[in-house]
């Protein structure tokens, strides 16, 4: 499920998903209107809502248009929980979100879309980045690892992920949290997927990755709402310069 707005960072999320997306998989595009904004406009809130709705239903076809099979749903309400409803309702194995490139605290004061859809989505969350400089996406992956189960499924949606669409993938396991035994480095590294071990600590390891690559994946360790703040996962994502893939998961 990919969130379409009129800022156009929606459709970077379109074109990302369908590059990671096996061919079978189920879009849908998702435009919300927040009309109820438009009650700051006074005299002009009626001119502002068709203004605001014109260029969603814009942004929609644009979306379309790059995922030609995909369902189109339009909803008005508030962005972020229409968001988690529909997801919930449908049943979404991921969200995808564009980035607006808020920093991360005022993503949270605002309740910016995509804050909350990696504090509170009920699947995992693509929050898609473009990086300009790149041609193609991704053209490279990295993972984090510290031996957790959901770091662990991290490293392996990343080997499928870059095996899929034949890329090269750099595995990051930092701060000495665990050891190459435990993360069966050996068996990572016969499959194909580079080591990379590093000293500083988990966030800044991951975020010197993100530097290098377009798509970081980590994994989340099931915190939901304010518990998430403190996650490195949800830092990575408001922080990397890339795109990020955060798999929801349980320890």
């Amino acid at each position: 499920m990919c969130g379409i707005d009129a800022s156009g960072s929606g459709l970077e999320a379109v074109r990302q998903v369908l590059a990671l997306a096996r061919p079978d998989s189920e879009l849908l595009l998702v435009g919300v209107s927040e009309s109820h904004q438009a009650s700051y406009a006074g005299m002009l809130a009626s001119h502002a809502v068709e203004t605001m709705e014109t260029e969603l239903r814009e942004a929609l076809d644009d979306a379309q248009e790059i995922a030609e099979r995909a369902e189109t749903r339009f909803v008005r309400g508030r962005a972020d929980e229409a968001m988690l409803q529909i997801a919930g309702e449908w049943g979404a194995t991921l969200v995808a979100v564009g980035s607006h490139d808020r920093r991360r605290a005022s993503g949270i004061l605002l309740g910016g879309v995509a804050s909350r859809m990696l504090h509170e989505a009920p699947c995992s969350v693509l929050l898609a980045r473009s990086r300009d400089e790149r041609e193609g996406f991704p053209g490279s992956i990295a993972a984090g690892v510290d031996g957790s189960p959901s770091s662990l499924a991290a490293a392996a949606v990343a080997q499928e992920l870059g095996t899929r669409v034949g890329v090269r993938v750099e595995l990051v396991t930092a701060g000495g949290a665990t050891t190459p035994e435990e993360c069966d480095v050996g068996a990572i590294e016969a499959s194909g997927i580079a080591v990379s071990f590093s000293d500083a600590k988990a966030l800044d390891a991951l975020l010197e990755a993100a530097q290098e690559v377009d798509l970081l994946v980590v994994g989340s360790r099931g915190l939901r709402g304010l518990r998430a703040l403190g996650s490195v996962s949800e830092r990575v994502a408001h922080q990397a310069p890339c795109s990020v893939l955060v798999l929801r998961g349980s320890e």
